[in-house]
């Protein structure tokens, strides 16, 4: 098995993902959302999960599976306690969080 083969996984879970939101298929986009946190690859245990398929979602008002990403997400990500606490906090207030770097890888 490649060396990033968990990061690669964690990518194809987003894309698709994005590809189930862009056809409408909220639930299935939610679920492919949870599926990528369950590869904790060199990325995600540093660097952090990919956020651009929880802020679509949240802009369109579905938190509950944004949250429970970035909990299962939290467990792999070693640096990331405070950034956690800070997206829940905005989440639970209704806002969607600066995810800052988290959305360009």
């Amino acid at each position: 098995m490649p060396r990033d083969y968990p990061d690669l996984k964690h990518k194809v879970h987003l894309v698709r993902g994005h590809r189930a939101l862009s056809d409408g298929d909220v639930s299935l986009a939610e679920n492919e959302l949870l599926l990528a946190c369950g590869y904790p690859g060199r990325v995600l245990s540093s660097f952090g999960p990919n956020m651009t398929l929880a802020k679509r979602l949240l802009v369109r008002g579905h938190s509950s599976a944004v949250l429970e990403f970035i909990d299962r997400c939290s467990l792999h990500w070693g640096r990331g306690d405070e950034t956690v606490l800070k997206w829940r906090s905005d989440i639970r207030a209704g806002k969607v969080p600066d995810f800052g770097a988290n959305l360009d890888y």
